[in-house]
């Protein structure tokens, strides 16, 4: 799914960066609504699935702060503290404006992989 992959390189991102606390929140804030939209968009699929398949779907797709935790666990899992480093001011800005672009697309765009050109410079 291609919007996980482009909310887990953002959130990697953010992880890493060492924000200070107000920007953590922030994030964390843009996170969750992210979290919100890729399950939107995930059950709009799975409502199409047999009952077993929708049931699985819903498991591994939370919305909210659980959603939230687990790409933290997992990003933590590998952290590699060297890495880290403060992020700017703009970079924050980028991500923001991402994250909110993301969390106001329709699941048709982008389950079609058509993200937002404000999330350009963090996709792969």
């Amino acid at each position: 799914m291609k919007i996980s992959i482009l909310f887990t390189i953002l959130l990697a991102a953010a992880l890493n960066a060492q924000p200070s606390t107000k920007e953590a929140k922030e994030l964390h804030g843009y996170s969750k609504k992210i979290c919100a939209k890729m399950s939107e968009c995930v059950m709009k699929q799975a409502a199409k699935l047999p009952p077993e398949q929708k049931k699985m779907m819903e498991s591994l797709f939370p919305s909210g702060d659980v959603c939230v935790q687990q790409y933290v666990n997992h990003g933590a899992a590998g952290d590699d503290k060297s890495d880290q480093r403060k992020i700017t001011k703009e970079e924050l800005e980028a991500m923001k404006k991402c994250m909110s672009d993301m969390s106001k697309a329709s699941c048709e765009s982008l389950m079609a992989g058509e993200n937002p050109s404000s999330c350009a410079q963090f996709q792969e």
